[in-house]
């Protein structure tokens, strides 16, 4: 008994120590995190803040989307709140954009005081992570220098009677055959940023939903990487 009462010990202590770190804010929220970047900590280098589609987890969408870049870089990727079809998801109802909006853009403030960071942070987000995205880049825009949404949308009934502070260029992309989030909602996220004056750009491209894993993959990092 008392050999199993340590084992079941151990391995919650190696549970705590390996698992991801998180950044409680001050609404008390919780986001966990993950950094890549070689185990430069230290050193000042741009940061890029990537924010999965939802159902996925940080690390598969590391591994799949985001293995072309060579620059060195610090990627952080931010886990969604929200516990979704196995993996983890972002806001994409007006009460949780109003309940984690704000407290993701404290978050991103704190991971630029831990981490010596090269200018403001480039935020890249694909699918309901690009929500989110948009959501950043309407109210929270001048927390950043550049910003990518890639399939996703957004509307008005989400962003509600929100004060826009947008000033970061947006790069929008959206597949011509995307049968999950269709390019209409793109478009209707870019007329909406497009007329709160924001210097967005909108990418249609010959492929469906996942395109940033597959025909997309090399174009987007380089464009990230410019």
């Amino acid at each position: 008994m008392q050999k199993i009462l340590l084992f079941l010990i151990l391995a919650f202590a190696l549970k705590f120590y390996f698992s991801n770190p998180s950044i409680e804010t001050s609404n008390g929220s919780t986001f966990h995190y993950s950094v890549k970047d070689d185990g430069n900590s230290k050193i000042t280098l741009p940061m890029l803040i990537v924010l999965h589609g939802n159902g996925d987890t940080m690390s598969n969408f590391y591994d799949t989307a985001l293995d072309k870049f060579t620059m060195p870089l610090r990627i952080v990727l931010i886990e969604g709140p929200l516990e979704y079809s196995g993996g983890y998801a972002w806001p994409y109802v007006r009460e949780d954009f109003v309940k984690y909006g704000d407290s993701f853009d404290e978050v991103v403030h704190t991971l630029q005081k831990k981490f010596p960071t090269h200018q403001k942070p480039v935020l890249m987000g694909f699918s309901g992570g690009a929500m989110m995205t948009y959501y950043q880049a309407y109210k929270h825009g001048s927390t950043y220098s550049y910003i990518f949404a890639i399939s996703g949308n957004m509307s008005k009934k989400l962003l509600g009677n929100l004060e826009s502070d947008i000033s970061a260029p947006i790069f929008a992309y959206h597949g011509k055959n995307d049968t999950v989030l269709g390019i209409g909602g793109g478009k209707n996220a870019y007329n909406l940023l497009k007329e709160a004056d924001a210097n967005i750009t909108f990418n249609a491209f010959n492929d469906g939903h996942h395109g940033i894993f597959t025909s997309m993959k090399s174009s987007i990092t380089k464009d990230v990487e410019a």
